[in-house]
């Protein structure tokens, strides 16, 4: 079960039905959605939620946090949005005349430090200069938390002193979002559906593809959960109640964004899930560049047709059971939320696309979507152990749209 045309299954026709039997191998907070053009656009997605038989189970309470960007049907469809963008020059972006002038970008302020230029030591390949705005190229009238607008907030019930997990997905399109809870930090206890140690911020990115499992003990009132989008001054919101009280206002800005930011460093795996190192077999780098001029996106100079999956791109072979290491490097002002399919992987160290220095992360923690800012390094480890053809993307579903993808090909 996959859902990637033309590489390892087919599509649904207009009209028809599939149905899918698999055994379900990990628990955890999941997803479901398609890769066919910007169809994930239109809100064809959803929760898909593994119990684990083992899981003590410690709250008393449970709460889905679905976060999306929308523009559908607001003022334009995803597909006029992409060839917009595509028609844009270097200036590439989308601005939503139901909002336009009113979500000034941010970008300047984000969290990551951009290098001042992007080195590129692959031969044709040319760095892309970075313009002031890095965040996304589409200012989106609405982000929503469970499909409702911070004016109509979607709103959790529970007493106070309950314990709740909250599961985060973040299944927008092209948006990054920084979560908070007002009067409340955030215990992180697992990512993209696998425990790690607990480990307590105020405050977390979650990239377009990400989950993060939250415990927090709730106090006694109605508190803004709040989902920033990066670079924009928009926001979802939703509410947590546990008592009377007056609704929190659409534009709730709790003191806890600006408060510890969870680190990738922070991600320890719990010892049953930890995944050991071992000597590599397969070393590929894989560079994401693009041109803002047409608004495409590549990896290693290549542009990924989902049409015709094998022309004009060179995958990366592996065998079964080798272990094999992906080192992405970030050659754009964008942020990309890498997602290897059929596989859970471990990231091993993280640098600049400019200095050889790496930082090791020897913690073993299992992930299937990461974020790569923009002029860093990051490294992750697989073990080839499901036999197949697997798409490795980005999830920001523009740039998949326009090509930024490649296969992970097994071989025999």
């Amino acid at each position: 079960m996959d859902g990637v045309p033309h590489l390892t299954q087919r599509a649904i026709p207009p009209g028809d039905r599939m149905r899918y039997a698999f055994t379900v191998p990990d628990p955890g907070t999941h997803w479901l959605h398609p890769h066919v053009r910007v169809q994930r656009e239109r809100g064809l997605f959803a929760p898909l939620i593994i119990d684990d038989p083992h899981d003590r189970g410690d709250y008393d309470v449970e709460f889905v946090v679905v976060l999306d960007d929308w523009i559908d049907g607001a003022d334009a469809t995803p597909d006029q949005v992409l060839a917009t963008l595509r028609r844009g020059g270097m200036n590439a972006r989308y601005e939503t005349p139901v909002t336009a002038g009113k979500i000034p970008d941010r970008s300047r302020s984000w969290h990551y430090h951009v290098p001042a230029k992007l080195a590129s030591p692959k031969p044709g390949i040319t760095p892309m200069p970075i313009p002031a705005r890095l965040a996304s190229a589409v200012d989106y009238p609405f982000y929503l938390l469970n499909g409702r607008l911070p004016t109509a907030p979607h709103t959790f019930r529970a007493k106070p002193g309950q314990r709740a997990r909250i599961r985060v997905i973040n299944a927008g399109g092209a948006s990054v979002f920084r979560v908070a809870l007002g009067g409340h930090r955030l215990t992180v206890t697992h990512t993209d559906g696998f425990p790690v140690q607990p480990t307590t911020v105020d405050t977390l990115q979650v990239a377009s593809g990400e989950r993060y499992d939250l415990l927090i003990t709730l106090g006694d009132g109605a508190f803004p959960l709040v989902a920033v989008a990066e670079g924009k001054a928009a926001q979802a919101l939703g509410v947590i109640r546990t008592a009377a009280g007056p609704t929190p206002p659409p534009d709730a800005a709790p003191d806890e964004l600006a408060g510890r930011l969870l680190d990738l460093a922070d991600l320890r795996a719990t010892p049953e899930v930890r995944a050991a190192e071992h000597a590599l077999d397969v070393d590929r780098a894989l560079y994401l560049t693009g041109d803002m001029k047409t608004f495409t996106w590549r990896i290693n100079a290549e542009t990924y047709n989902a049409e015709k999956p094998y022309a004009g791109i060179t995958p990366v072979p592996v065998r079964e059971q080798e272990q094999v290491r992906l080192v992405f490097l970030n050659q754009t002002p964008m942020y990309h939320p890498m997602h290897l399919h059929g596989h859970t992987f471990t990231v091993r160290s993280v640098g600049t696309t400019t200095s050889k220095t790496e930082r090791p992360f020897p913690s073993g923690t299992r992930k299937d979507t990461l974020m790569v800012p923009p002029g860093e390094r990051i490294s992750i480890d697989f073990t080839a152990d499901n036999p197949g053809q697997w798409l490795v993307h980005c999830h920001n579903a523009y740039h998949l749209a326009t090509g930024m993808a490649t296969i992970v090909s097994y071989q025999h």
